[in-house]
C-alpha cells in the first residue's frame, strides 16, 4: 500500500443544498480569471453569504487561495453565476480530506482508498496520447453500481448476489472488486461508487462537466458488506430469489407502469411516489446504455405476454469515423439516437399521436437510424414513455445535466446500509474524494498496487472491447466469488486469487465433498475429518479454490447441469437447474435466465414462466371450454390473439378501444380515464388518464404539456401573464410573485411543471392551479388559498387576443360567501382589472408587480422581439425551445464572464448531433442579434447552438419556432417546438426539480 501523501487543496464541488451546508459571510481576497480576461473579484462580489469556516487549514484555504484555477474551463463555464462560483469555491475548501484533521487510520484509510482509484485508473484509460477507448472493466464498472444499488445501496454486496440473473454479466468485473478491496483495504461500496465516476468518464460522459451546479463526489470509508443484502427489496422475487418479473428486461422496456415502479421501489427511501427520481435515474441509465451492451439474452415477457426474443449486441454501434475514434464522441452520437428513437408515437385519432413504448420492448424503426450489425434491438428507455403517475410523464432522454445529479444523490444512498465490520479501519468517518483533483497527482504520486492476482485482471483489461464475449462476459451462474476469504471479512487474503482454478483445487475430492490434501483419498472408508459423508453433513461451503474440509457448491437455478443432484433445486430439465416454475408439472426443459420453464411436454402449455393442462384457463374466467374462455371476472376482459383469454383491465393511460377495457369502466380518446381525479367536462382522456380536452362551457387547465390536464367550469375572456422562477426582488429570476418555484417546480402554474420560465395562464386556470391551492380538485373546494400561505399577488388581467369583453365585469378568482351587514364584500378580482378593451390612446391599468410581464392590448406595435438569456438551456430544457414572428430579432445575451458564441444550425439533424458542419457564425460578443426572415411562415424553425467545448452537448442550444409568419402557414406542417415533452426547474432543492 503507498504511503498517506499530503496534497494541496482540492474541489470536492458538491452542490452546497445535497449537503445541507449553508455559508454566510465574506472572502477576503480571492479572484478568479476568465479565460477571456475578465474577473471575478470575491472580495467585492457578491459572496456575503459564504462563510470561511472550519479548521485553519480550511479557512486559510477558503480567504486567500485560488484552488479552482486546476480547472479553467469549469471556472469559465461557471463564472457566469457568481452564486455558483462562490459556492465552487467554498465547498471545495470544506472538503480537502488533508485539512480536515484526520486520525492516524482515517489517513490510512485515505490512502489505501486512493491506491485503489489508482488501480481502477490504470484498468481503464488509455495510455498517455493515445485516443481514449471505452473498454469492457469500464462498461462492467457503471452497470456495477446501478445493480449494487438495486438491492440495497452501493455497499458491496452484489458481489454475494451472483445467483440472481440478472447479476450473471459481472462475474469478472465482481471478482476484481473483492480482489482489489483486499489489497487495498478501502471497503468495496466505496470502489464500486470510485470506479463508476471513473467508467463513465472513460467512456466519453464529461461528468463533472455537465452540470453547473452538481459536481458529484465520492464518500469513501463505507461499512463493508460481507454477503447479500437484499433488505425486503421489492424489486426482488423472495421465493424465487431473483428480480421480481414485473420488472425484468423487457417488461421495463415495454411497460410504462413497470419502470416508474421499479424506480419507485428502488428510490423510495429518499424520493416518493410521484417524484420517485426517475428523471436522473432515466438520464443516468441512458448514459449507460450509450455505451453499454446486451451481454446475455434479455429475460422476461412483453405486455402481451410473449416471452422476450431481443437480440443480444450493443446498444449503438458508431455511424461515423469521429464516433469510431473517439469515446466522448461515440457517446454524445449514441445519446441522440437514444434520444431520437426513444417512444414510438401512437396513433389516438383526430390527427394527434401519444408516446408510448413499443409493445415488445423493441426499439421503434428510425430511417435517420436504422439498425446496424451488432446491435441489439432492446430499448431500455422505453419504458419511460408516457408512464402514468410520475409527474414528467415521459422522460426524453437528453437532459444530460441529470447524470451528475443522478451520482451525488446515489453514490451514497442506502435502505439499509450493513454493520461494519471489525476487520475494517478503526476511523468510522464518511470521507469524500473529487476524482478529478485526485487525477491531478495520481499518476505520479501513487504507485499501481501490485499482486499476482491484481496482474491477472491487468491481462485482461483491454480484451474485446468491440465484442460481447470478452473475458469480462459470462452469461453462466456458479461464479466463484470469494468474499469471505477478503481479509476485511475476516478472510486469510486475496492476493494469488486466480478465477481459472476451481473449487477444491488444493484438496482431494469425491462428487461434492472436497477433503484436505493431506487426506490422501476422500473415502467413507477413511477416518474423520476424511470422510464425505461427514463434510457433507456439516454443510459448509467451500469459499475459494484453496478452501478444503468443505461441500462444493452445488449450481443455482439456471446454471448448466447433467443431474438433479447438480443442482441447489434438485431439479435439472434440458441441462438447466430449475426454479420454483421450472420445477412445476409439465416443464421440460428450463432455461438460463433464473431457471424459469421454456418448453413444456405434450398436453401442457406455457402460462408466463409455468407449463399449465393444455385446456387450463386463468383464474379470472368463469365460463372455460378446454382453454377456451367465453366469459371473464369484472376484473378483467376477453382478449389475446384467438379472443378467447382473459387479460387484466387496463389502468389509466391504458391505450383502449372501449369501456370495458378500462378498470375504471370509461375509455375516452383511446385512453382509459383516471375516474378517481379526472373533473367533470374532459371528452379525451390521455396517457396519464387526465385530460387533454374538454366539452364546452369548460377550460383544461393544469400541466397540460406534461398530461396533466383537468377541465374547470367556465369560460373567460381574460388572461394574464407570470412568470415562475427563483423568488422575489435580489434573486436570479425573478417570479412575478416572489415564490421560489425552482424550490417546488409543481407548483408553478404554467402549463408544465418547472421554473425559469414565463407563461400567459387562464383566468379560469389561476383559481384551479396548484399555485393557488387547486391541484386535484374542483377550485370551489379548496382547503387553503395562495394568499393564506402569505402572498398577495393577485393577476393583472387582460383580454384575449380576439376576445370580447363580457357585458360584466370578469368573475372572482376565489369564491366567497356574501357579506354580512356592514362588512365590505371582499374578492380577489382586481379592482382595476379592465372591464372593457382600452380605447386607442388609453394605456391600460394594471396590478402587475413592477417588472412583471403583462400582455399589451391590442394595438398597432413593432414586431416584438424574443429574448434569449443563453445560459440557461444549461440548466433548464424549457430554454432550449423559443418563439418568434416573421420579421422579428431574436436577441442572444449571456455574461460578459462567459466564453460563448452563437451559430445558426445547417438544420435539424446537425442541431441534435451538435454538428457544426455548415453552421453560420453569428457572433462571440454579447448581444447577439439575428432577424427571422420577413417571408418565414408559420411551424418553420430555425436552430441555434454554442459552438464552445460541449456547450451544445450540455444544452446550450435552442429551437426558435415561427408563430405568426409574414408568408403564410407552412404547407402540411404544425408548428412543433414551443415546450418539451418535460421541463425541470434549475438548481434544486436537494437536487429534486431540476
Amino acid at each position: 500500500m503507498a504511503a498517506p501523501r499530503a496534497f494541496p487543496p482540492f474541489p470536492t464541488l458538491l452542490f452546497l443544498s445535497l449537503l445541507g451546508i449553508l455559508l454566510r459571510g465574506s472572502l477576503s481576497s480571492v479572484t478568479y480569471s476568465h479565460s477571456s480576461g475578465a474577473d471575478w473579484d470575491f472580495s467585492t462580489g457578491d459572496c456575503e453569504y459564504l462563510d470561511c469556516s472550519g479548521t485553519a487549514a480550511q479557512i486559510e484555504c477558503c480567504e486567500s487561495s485560488p484552488i479552482l484555477n486546476h480547472w479553467q474551463d469549469q471556472v469559465d463555464f461557471t463564472i457566469q453565476q457568481p452564486a455558483h462560483l462562490c459556492n465552487f469555491h467554498g465547498s471545495t475548501c470544506l472538503r480537502i480530506p488533508e485539512t480536515m484533521e484526520l486520525s492516524d487510520s482515517c489517513t490510512e484509510m485515505v490512502s489505501g482508498c486512493r491506491s485503489a482509484l489508482r488501480h481502477l485508473h490504470h484498468m481503464m484509460f488509455s495510455p498517455p496520447g493515445e485516443a481514449q477507448q471505452c473498454n469492457n472493466f469500464a462498461r462492467k464498472s457503471v452497470r456495477g453500481i446501478f445493480h449494487d444499488f438495486m438491492s440495497n445501496g452501493p455497499d458491496g454486496s452484489v458481489l454475494s448476489e451472483h445467483h440472481v440473473s440478472m447479476n450473471f454479466g459481472l462475474c469478472r468485473w465482481a471478482q476484481y472488486v473483492n480482489v482489489l478491496s483486499d489489497h487495498t483495504q478501502c471497503d468495496s461500496g466505496s470502489i464500486i461508487a470510485m470506479a463508476a465516476e471513473l467508467g463513465y468518464e472513460a467512456c466519453g460522459v464529461p461528468m463533472w462537466e455537465l452540470d453547473i451546479a452538481v459536481k458529484p463526489a465520492v464518500h469513501v470509508n463505507r461499512p463493508h458488506a460481507c454477503a447479500s443484502n437484499f433488505n425486503e427489496s421489492p424489486l426482488y422475487d423472495p421465493a424465487l430469489s431473483q428480480r421480481a418479473e414485473v420488472f425484468s428486461d423487457v417488461q421495463l422496456s415495454s411497460n410504462a407502469t413497470a419502470m416508474e415502479e421499479s424506480w419507485y421501489a428502488a428510490n423510495g427511501h429518499t424520493h416518493g411516489r410521484g417524484d420517485g427520481e426517475v428523471e436522473y435515474s432515466a438520464e443516468a441509465g441512458a448514459a449507460a446504455h450509450a455505451f453499454g451492451r446486451v451481454t446475455c439474452p434479455p429475460e422476461g415477457y412483453d405486455t402481451n405476454g410473449a416471452p422476450s426474443a431481443h437480440e443480444t449486441g450493443f446498444f449503438h454501434v458508431a455511424r461515423t469515423e469521429e464516433a469510431e475514434g473517439d469515446a466522448k464522441e461515440f457517446f454524445y452520437e449514441a445519446v441522440n439516437k437514444i434520444s431520437d428513437t426513444q417512444c414510438e408515437e401512437v396513433d389516438v385519432g383526430g390527427g394527434e399521436a401519444e408516446l408510448h413504448p413499443t409493445a415488445d420492448g423493441s426499439r421503434p424503426e428510425s430511417s435517420s437510424w436504422p439498425k446496424m450489425e451488432g446491435e441489439t434491438d432492446l430499448n431500455p428507455e422505453g419504458g419511460f414513455c408516457s408512464m402514468p403517475t410520475q409527474f414528467l410523464g415521459t422522460v426524453r432522454i437528453g437532459g444530460l445535466h441529470r447524470i451528475p445529479r443522478w451520482m451525488s444523490i446515489t453514490e451514497n444512498s442506502f435502505r439499509d446500509p450493513p454493520e461494519r465490520t471489525e476487520w475494517q479501519s478503526e476511523c468510522t468517518d464518511s470521507i469524500p474524494l473529487y476524482i478529478p483533483y485526485e487525477l491531478l497527482t495520481l499518476l505520479d504520486e501513487v504507485d499501481v498496487p501490485s499482486s499476482p492476482a491484481l496482474t491477472k485482471f491487468e491481462e485482461i483489461a483491454w480484451d474485446g472491447i468491440d465484442r460481447i464475449d470478452s473475458a469480462w462476459d459470462s452469461c453462466e451462474v456458479g461464479c466463484a466469488i470469494p468474499v469471505l476469504e477478503n481479509s476485511l471479512c475476516g478472510g486469510g487474503g486475496l492476493s494469488d486469487f486466480d478465477w481459472e482454478l476451481g473449487y477444491c483445487d488444493q484438496g482431494v475430492g469425491a462428487g461434492y465433498a472436497c477433503c484436505d490434501s493431506a487426506c490422501g483419498t476422500c473415502s467413507d472408508d477413511n477416518v474423520d475429518p476424511c470422510r464425505p459423508a461427514t463434510i457433507l453433513a456439516e454443510a459448509r461451503e467451500c469459499k475459494s479454490s484453496w478452501d478444503t474440509s468443505c461441500m462444493i457448491p452445488k449450481t443455482g437455478d439456471g446454471g448448466t447441469c447433467e443431474a438433479d443432484d447438480d443442482c441447489n433445486s434438485d431439479s435439472c430439465r434440458g441441462g438447466r437447474c430449475c426454479n420454483a416454475h421450472g420445477r412445476s408439472e409439465g416443464c421440460d426443459v428450463c432455461g438460463m435466465a433464473g431457471g424459469n420453464c421454456v418448453s413444456c411436454e405434450a398436453g401442457f402449455k406455457k402460462f408466463g414462466p409455468l407449463c399449465v393442462d393444455e385446456c387450463f384457463c386463468s383464474d379470472a374466467c368463469v365460463d372455460c371450454d378446454c382453454g377456451v374462455c367465453s366469459e371473464c371476472e369484472d376484473t378483467h376482459f376477453l382478449g389475446g390473439d384467438e379472443g378467447g383469454d382473459c387479460i387484466p383491465k387496463r389502468s389509466a393511460g391504458a391505450i383502449c378501444s372501449e369501456d370495458g377495457e378500462c378498470s375504471g369502466g370509461s375509455c375516452r380518446g383511446g385512453n382509459c380515464c383516471n375516474v378517481a381525479e379526472l373533473q367533470d367536462g374532459c371528452i379525451d382522456c390521455n396517457a396519464r388518464g387526465l385530460c387533454s380536452e374538454c366539452d364546452e362551457g369548460f377550460t383544461l387547465c393544469g400541466h397540460t404539456e406534461e398530461d396533466q390536464g383537468q377541465c374547470v367550469e367556465g369560460v373567460s375572456s381574460y388572461e394574464f401573464s407570470f412568470v415562475c422562477g427563483t423568488g422575489g426582488e435580489g434573486s436570479d429570476f425573478p417570479s412575478t410573485d416572489g415564490y421560489n418555484y425552482c424550490g417546488m417546480a409543481n407548483h408553478c402554474p404554467c402549463s408544465r411543471a418547472g421554473c425559469y420560465m414565463d407563461c400567459t395562464i387562464d383566468e379560469v386556470c389561476w383559481g384551479y392551479n396548484v399555485a393557488r391551492g387547486g391541484r386535484g380538485g374542483n377550485w370551489p373546494d379548496l382547503g387553503w388559498t395562495y394568499l393564506e400561505m402569505g402572498y398577495d399577488y393577485e393577476p393583472a388581467l387582460v383580454l384575449k387576443d380576439g376576445a370580447l369583453p363580457p357585458e360584466e365585469e370578469p368573475a372572482t378568482m376565489m369564491p366567497t360567501e356574501a357579506p354580512t351587514e356592514g362588512e365590505e364584500e371582499e374578492t380577489n378580482t382586481p379592482t382595476d382589472a379592465p372591464t372593457e378593451a382600452p380605447t386607442d390612446g388609453e394605456e391600460e391599468e394594471t396590478n402587475a408587480p413592477t417588472g412583471a410581464p403583462v400582455t399589451a392590448s391590442p394595438s398597432p406595435a413593432p414586431v416584438p422581439a424574443t429574448e434569449i438569456e443563453w445560459t440557461a438551456g444549461f440548466t433548464d430544457e424549457a430554454a432550449r425551445f423559443a418563439t418568434a414572428l416573421a420579421g422579428a430579432d431574436v436577441v442572444f445575451t449571456w455574461s460578459v464572464y462567459s466564453n460563448h458564441n452563437v451559430f445558426e444550425m445547417a438544420g435539424a439533424d446537425e442541431y441534435a448531433g451538435c454538428s457544426f458542419e455548415g453552421a453560420v457564425d453569428l457572433s462571440a460578443e454579447s448581444p447577439v442579434t439575428w432577424t427571422v426572415p420577413d417571408d418565414a411562415k408559420v411551424g418553420d424553425v430555425y436552430y441555434f447552438a454554442c459552438e464552445v467545448g460541449s456547450h451544445c452537448g450540455a444544452g446550450q442550444k435552442v429551437e426558435v419556432v415561427i408563430v405568426e409568419g409574414g408568408g403564410g402557414q407552412a404547407e402540411e406542417e404544425e408548428a412543433e417546438g414551443g415546450a418539451p415533452e418535460e421541463a425541470e426547474g434549475g438548481a434544486p432543492e436537494e437536487a429534486e426539480g431540476g
